[in-house]
Order: C-alpha cells, then sequence, then structure tokens
C-alpha cells in the first residue's frame, strides 16, 4: 500500500516538474514589415516580451517586404503579402506595415494588443481539424518557403539555466529523501 501511495506522489512530483511536453502546437503569427518601420519596431518589442512571457504559445515569422524607401525586396514576399491580403479582404485594401496574420485574422498595426493576443489565443485552442493558417496555405502556392522567415526566440539566459537546474535537483533530492524515509 505504502509502495502504490508512494508510486502515485512521486508520479505527480514528476509531473508538475515537467514543463508542458504535450502543450498544443504553436501558433504562426506572421508579421509582413518595411525596413526602418518605427511601428514594425515596436510590433517586434511587443510580440517579443509575449513571446518570453508563453514560449509555447506562438512562432513569429518576420517577413520583411520592403526596403526602407517602400522599393520591393523579393518579389515573392510581395505577391505573398498581396495574395494574403486579397483572401482575406477580396481585395488589398491599403497596404502598410506591419500588417498581422494571425490564421485567418488581420491587423494592420499594432494598434489593439488585446485582441491580437486573444485571438493567439484562439487559435491554440481550436482543434486541429478547424485551425486555418492563410499566409501558410498562400505561401504553399507561391513556392515561398516561410522557415527562413520564422524568428528563433531569444536563448534561455545562464541565470534561467541555473535556476531551471536548481529546481530540478530539488526535486530529485525530495523526492529521494521520500524513498528514503518510506524504507525506514
Amino acid at each position: 500500500m505504502k509502495k502504490a501511495i508512494l508510486s502515485i506522489f512521486t508520479l505527480i512530483v514528476i509531473l508538475l516538474g515537467m514543463p508542458k511536453v504535450l502543450a498544443s502546437e504553436k501558433v504562426p503569427v506572421y508579421v509582413f514589415t518595411k525596413n526602418g518601420c518605427s511601428a514594425c519596431q515596436k510590433a517586434f518589442q511587443y510580440f517579443d516580451d509575449l513571446q518570453k512571457k508563453n514560449p509555447d504559445l506562438f512562432d513569429q515569422y518576420i517577413i520583411e517586404v520592403y526596403d526602407g524607401k517602400w522599393n520591393v525586396k523579393e518579389d515573392s514576399l510581395y505577391d505573398l503579402l498581396i495574395a494574403t491580403l486579397t483572401r482575406l479582404n477580396g481585395d488589398t485594401v491599403k497596404i502598410a506595415t506591419p500588417t498581422i496574420v494571425i490564421g485567418d485574422y488581420l491587423s494592420v498595426g499594432l494598434n489593439n494588443q488585446t485582441e491580437i493576443y486573444n485571438k493567439i489565443v484562439e487559435a491554440q485552442e481550436k482543434p486541429s481539424d478547424e485551425k486555418v493558417d492563410i499566409v501558410k496555405e498562400e505561401a504553399d502556392k507561391l513556392g515561398v518557403d516561410l522557415e527562413k522567415y520564422k524568428k528563433v526566440p531569444e536563448e534561455t539566459s545562464s541565470l534561467e539555466i541555473i535556476i531551471i537546474v536548481g529546481i530540478f535537483v530539488i526535486l530529485i533530492g525530495g523526492f529521494v529523501g521520500i524513498i528514503v524515509i518510506s524504507k525506514k
């Protein structure tokens, strides 16, 4: 009986100590930008901060369509932006940066951060068969490799690693302590 209770307790401790291994698939967030765009820099900062707080929530794709003088950098990226806007609006409407796309949601600018965050959460919570990724669908049609534009989150700092290792050591020490006590 003691072994069964100890085993259950151990399993609970291990599961609580583990990171979200079974976390939902990350939501792709696409940010179409222009080099030197100050509003784009604010969007980058917002998404970087949000990603630090919620590392398992989304992946960020930075797609720089224009240079600093509104010249198209790559025709395929411009075509991707136009195809995405046309599909979402039925028209390209006005092109401005940053243009943010989450699933089938479009935001020009970062005016409503709460709404953008909620759209990311909603997209993650959707069942797989209901998820939509308009940018990926259009990129696939155009032969654009989106992985080249995926922003890699900043690496974990040394202090964070030390804290994680310390917590792990404490958990293991507690586990060993429980085993030793239970054998007495």
